[in-house]
């Protein structure tokens, strides 16, 4: 608005009587609004409806003829009625432009979700694989070749040794191929070791009274393990390689070299 139709608004706004302004400003006001999209408009709202009462109060003085200057009202009522219209059209876009930020942020807040969902899942796959690494730490396969493709390690052992009934093949996570024959109950009765490296991998922490070192085979420096009754355990190093040769039931010296000969 113009300096000359600001005068004449100001000379308007000079003949509104008390009783007109305090109707005006007496007005009960809105509730609250608690809704989050209504929240981000409130503000516009406010500003708006301020607006809206001050034209109300400008049109109602001119509508009451209250001013002896018929051209004057008739020209503020004109201006006021272009104010209103353009009042309007401001808290329209006022309107319009909160709720396309609303939009926005709603539209940013599930994306965040999205990725943080996202990345949860990728952490409980990976999570879910060590556990179950971590509860079945062995694979069976279903022969030494397969055990050799999935693990890398060439191992060559008996089919059938002293009085088992089956053998089964495993590959564990710790980078060890073993091979069990079993017993007539099911049970395992003898197993083979081997794996890359130098260390002890029987996994036989049994105390024995008698130990002896032998040859068996082409292998020398074997370490044998036993007590009173016979012997329970071979391991030996060969090749950059550890092997282990354990049995649940005693055996004899022949009995314990033969099964370490035909190991490689």
């Amino acid at each position: 608005m113009n300096y000359e139709k600001e005068t004449k608004l100001l000379r308007v706004m000079g003949d509104v009587d008390e009783k007109y302004i305090e109707e005006a400003s007496g007005e009960t006001a809105p509730a609250k609004i608690t809704h989050l999209g209504l929240k981000l408009l409130a503000p516009s709202i406010a500003a708006a409806a301020a607006l809206v009462i001050g034209v109300t109060v400008l049109y109602n003085v001119a509508s009451s003829g209250k001013s002896t200057d018929t051209a004057g009202v008739d020209e503020a009522r004109v201006e006021v009625a272009t104010e209103a219209a353009l009042v309007e059209d401001g808290v329209n876009s006022m309107m319009l432009y909160d709720a396309e930020m609303y939009t926005d942020a709603v539209e940013a807040e599930a994306e965040e979700e999205n990725e943080v969902a996202s990345e949860e899942a990728d952490v409980y796959e990976e999570a879910e694989g060590d556990i179950a690494m971590a509860v079945n730490p062995m694979t069976e396969v279903t022969s030494l070749e397969e055990a050799r493709e999935l693990s890398g390690i060439s191992l060559e052992a008996p089919e059938k040794f002293g009085d088992s009934e089956d053998i089964l093949y495993f590959v564990y996570s710790t980078g060890l191929v073993e091979v069990q024959y079993l017993g007539e109950d099911g049970y395992e009765i003898y197993y083979v070791r081997k794996a890359p490296g130098s260390e002890d991998i029987s996994g036989d922490y049994n105390v024995y009274t008698e130990t002896d070192t032998v040859n068996a085979g082409s292998y020398d420096n074997v370490s044998i393990s036993g007590r009173e009754d016979g012997w329970y355990l071979a391991t030996w190093t060969d090749g950059g390689s550890s092997f282990a040769v354990g049995s649940r039931v005693p055996l004899t010296l022949e009995q314990i070299t033969e099964l370490v000969a035909e190991v490689k």
